[in-house]
């Protein structure tokens, strides 16, 4: 979607007068004009096309007058918001919903790690190595890791683009810090995302007039304390009425279970301070679970829309989803322990993986019955698909991402059965009794 959906525009330089030229600019300017100053001749007239790309100093025109060198590099950036569904081959019937970003901190780290990478392959590495990226927030704008490098982007900006996007809803702006972080940087980030959140459902109200408006999910930072996570809590109360639900930023980054459970704890919707009766039809949402104990947790804990890479990150590690996911009424704990012991053992995440030179001579499917496109008919083998991963051929990847995307739908489908029959400890309890 950010290569698609979002192009980045750049702005006339009459629109950013108030932007200061980069030091790096002014340095270059004002050496060129010492370079043309000293080699042309002072009583001679010379003219230069400044539209030229190497325009030489006998070009160069000089009656006294200061001499004004033009440059063709942009100084300005913003972005621009195209409908989703004209643009992307979406399913009818699906929601969609647009983030800033599913967390700061992941993308941070991608970003610094792939820079290193550039420079360690570059020849012309310096010595010197230059200090990594961080996370730079200001009280009007945060700065987010993007195709184009390090962007800058204001809650205005940042509505405006979201509003081109025709989306349903999307997340407010948020900032991130770490658990590690000090107690005045938390309070910073708490204030700043509440600011933010406030000035994004103004500036919605600006551009959306006469549009449909899509609707707002307000972040919560969990890593801002205690007392900050309950102030945020109490602003979310009093907007309740103009946003759609509540998003939980960073949870996946608590190290601990039961703090995790207990976040959860506080905002679902059938425990105080949310009472059932003004948050009976929110959603309450995770921007990401790191593994299937996460995603288990949280739907334990009321969550109803979960972000998650896992599909792409079990394909990538060369890992096949293989839960069992429709035994859970027949067998109770215990025989569910047994039944696992006839079957290969599954890892943290209910996977296997198919690298092993177990899966050599495996005439089966990844999972018999599976309707995925590496399952359907039984046309891709785990002995196939392990001669792939050997070969290092992308095939591998697209089948067990395939096959990982459409057990995870069926693991959401059968957890809401579960739900509608009042049964969803015991879903997730056999599911998770199946992780090693």
């Amino acid at each position: 979607v950010k290569e698609t959906c979002i192009v980045p525009l750049y702005e006339d330089a009459s629109l950013q007068k108030k932007v200061k030229k980069r030091k790096k600019h002014t340095e270059n300017h004002r050496h060129t004009i010492k370079r043309v100053r000293t080699d042309c001749n002072a009583d001679s007239k010379c003219s230069v096309d400044t539209n030229k790309p190497n325009a030489t100093p006998d070009d160069v025109e000089t009656e006294g007058t200061a001499l004004q060198i033009e440059s063709k590099k942009p100084i300005g950036f913003t972005f621009e918001g195209m409908p989703i569904c004209s643009h992307l081959r979406l399913v009818p019937g699906y929601k969609t919903m647009a983030v800033p970003t599913f967390d700061l901190l992941d993308d941070l780290k991608s970003y610094n790690d792939a820079m290193t990478k550039c420079k360690a392959k570059s020849r012309k590495q310096s010595s010197s190595t230059p200090p990594p990226a961080r996370i730079s927030s200001a009280h009007d704008e945060i700065s987010l890791c993007t195709p184009k490098g390090m962007q800058k982007i204001s809650p205005e900006l940042y509505t405006k683009s979201v509003h081109g996007l025709q989306c349903d809803s999307f997340v407010g702006l948020f900032d991130q810090v770490l658990s590690t972080d000090g107690k005045r940087r938390k309070m910073a980030c708490g204030e700043r995302t509440k600011v933010w959140l406030s000035q994004c459902l103004n500036h919605l109200e600006k551009v959306g007039e006469g549009n449909p408006i899509p609707q707002i999910l307000a972040p919560i930072v969990c890593q801002i304390g205690d007392k900050e996570f309950k102030e945020a809590i109490d602003n979310i109360i009093t907007l309740e009425k103009k946003i759609a639900g509540i998003v939980l930023v960073g949870w996946h980054h608590i190290a601990s279970r039961q703090d995790r459970v207990s976040i959860l704890k506080q905002v679902s919707n059938p425990i105080n301070p949310l009472s059932r009766d003004k948050f009976s039809q929110k959603d309450l949402a995770v921007l990401a679970v790191s593994d299937m104990k996460q995603f288990l947790d949280a739907v334990r804990g009321g969550v109803n829309v979960i972000g998650t890479t896992l599909p792409a990150s079990m394909a990538r590690s060369k890992h096949a989803l293989m839960l069992d996911l429709y035994n859970w009424e027949k067998s109770s704990g215990k025989d569910n322990c047994d039944d696992n012991k006839n079957e290969a053992e599954l890892d943290g995440n209910g996977c296997q993986d198919l690298s092993c030179v177990t899966f050599l001579r495996d005439t089966t499917v990844l999972i018999p019955g599976c309707s995925c496109p590496s399952c359907a008919q039984d046309k891709h083998t785990r002995a196939y698909i392990h001669h792939l991963i050997n070969c290092k051929e992308l095939l591998a990847d697209i089948l067990l991402f395939s096959h990982n995307l459409y057990q995870i739908t069926l693991l959401c489908k059968e957890m809401s059965n579960a739900m509608q029959k009042g049964k969803l400890d015991q879903f997730c309890s056999f599911i998770d009794g199946q992780l090693k």
